[in-house]
């Protein structure tokens, strides 16, 4: 999350994926915004391989090994979520032919 990967990760993998998680806008935005290092560390803890923010911070998001990992993390997080006015939206990826028939 934070520096960038000493050596390319093997993104074949979920766990890969997961090392390779890097956004440059973390070490800025964390120290000013700690809730998102809070929500961050939800993630991990519940579960999450790999956790980052998405962009410039509109989003916290988690990688987690498969959609019962997901869900689970999901349903230990729910009133923690309530309490911090967190939005909770398990998703899944899409293959790129999926991706393409969506849009």
């Amino acid at each position: 999350g934070g520096a960038a990967p000493a050596a390319e990760p093997d993104f074949s993998t979920v766990a890969g994926v997961a090392a390779g998680l890097h956004n440059g806008f973390q070490a800025a935005l964390l120290p000013r915004h700690p809730e998102l290092g809070a929500l961050k560390a939800a993630l991990l803890g519940a579960g999450a391989l790999g956790a980052l923010l998405s962009g410039s911070g509109s989003a916290v998001f988690g990688l987690f090994a498969n959609t019962a990992a997901r869900d689970a993390a999901a349903a230990r997080m729910a009133s923690r979520a309530a309490a911090e006015g967190w939005r909770l939206l398990p998703c899944r990826t899409l293959a790129a032919h999926r991706y393409d028939f969506v849009f």
